[in-house]
């Protein structure tokens, strides 16, 4: 038998690119994964990078390198570790894209040349507040009730006196009249 062991050679090239939008100046870069076994040709691609980019303009038709805007005809030119723009049908729109993700880190780093101040966490209120279920309750309470498997009949309002909250079976007696003849038992 000739058994061949696998060596570094017969792996299937990836390329780790990152992906800048045509005009974009907010949008960081997006790294896309290429392998030969998902994109076997550029059109392929290019549909992936459209995705991957979620182009506000369609689809991506074209990629350009971001430095002088050279464009990439083939997946052979791509090279691992390397940024590219996508653009639709529209030319290149020179950018400086390498500062898009530092410059929002630098601004926050400085106010006015000096370094930005470390924030310090704000102390907790100490306020002292006595827990609301503790407290009698002073005003009537308001409660929708609803027959249990009547959907053609809306839920009605019962408003219930606050001297008869304390008393469940009292309770459950208003219940019973208002909802009449709704139900055919008594509601336990």
């Amino acid at each position: 038998m000739n058994s061949e062991k696998p060596n570094f050679l017969s792996q299937p090239v990836v390329k780790n690119i990152f992906v800048y939008r045509n005009g974009d100046p907010f949008y960081e870069a997006r790294r896309l994964v290429v392998t030969q076994k998902r994109v076997s040709n550029f059109d392929t691609f290019l549909r992936d990078v459209t995705g991957g980019v979620q182009a506000p303009f369609g689809a991506v038709r074209n990629i350009y390198t971001p430095k002088m805007g050279h464009r990439v005809a083939c997946l052979d030119h791509l090279q691992s570790g390397e940024q590219y723009v996508a653009a639709g049908r529209e030319k290149f729109k020179k950018l400086d894209y390498s500062q898009i993700g530092s410059r929002k880190k630098k601004m926050l780093q400085t106010i006015s040349g000096q370094p930005y101040p470390q924030a310090k966490p704000v102390p907790q209120s100490r306020i002292i507040v006595s827990a609301r279920f503790l407290k009698p309750i002073k005003e009537p309470c308001a409660i929708f009730v609803a027959a249990n498997g009547d959907v053609l009949n809306p839920a009605l309002r019962l408003l219930i006196p606050k001297r008869i909250l304390g008393q469940y079976d009292r309770v459950l007696e208003m219940i019973t009249d208002k909802m009449g003849l709704r139900i055919l038992g008594c509601v336990r």
